[in-house]
């Protein structure tokens, strides 16, 4: 199941193509436009560690992801969308938490410095 159903997307958004790399070396991937599309896109990686039972990368980037999409609720003005959006924050914060509980109570899902 895909992320990218539930905000009424038939499939995931064409990645961009990667930009060139600059002469100095610094040839970053550029992030997605906007908010919404950097939440979803961080979003599916989490869930996809979290099934992968990759619990401490999934720890690490449900909170990315829910950041960026309570940046784009903010600045949403369909308000059924913005409603759906902090719906879905709600409910993977609840995720992000419960996977936080099991690390304090798991040493072996912490993350290693």
């Amino acid at each position: 199941r895909s992320v990218w159903n539930w905000m009424g997307t038939r499939a995931k958004p064409k990645p961009k193509p990667k930009p060139q790399a600059k002469p100095n070396g610094g040839g970053k991937r550029a992030r997605p436009e906007t908010p919404l599309e950097a939440g979803l896109s961080t979003l599916e990686a989490a869930v996809a560690a979290d099934e992968a039972a990759d619990f401490a990368r999934a720890r690490a980037l449900y909170p990315a992801a829910l950041e960026d999409l309570l940046s784009a609720a903010k600045t949403e003005t369909d308000a059924a969308k913005k409603e759906l959006i902090l719906s879905k924050v709600g409910q993977y914060m609840h995720r992000a938490e419960a996977l936080k509980a099991a690390a304090a109570a798991a040493p072996a899902l912490r993350t290693s410095a």
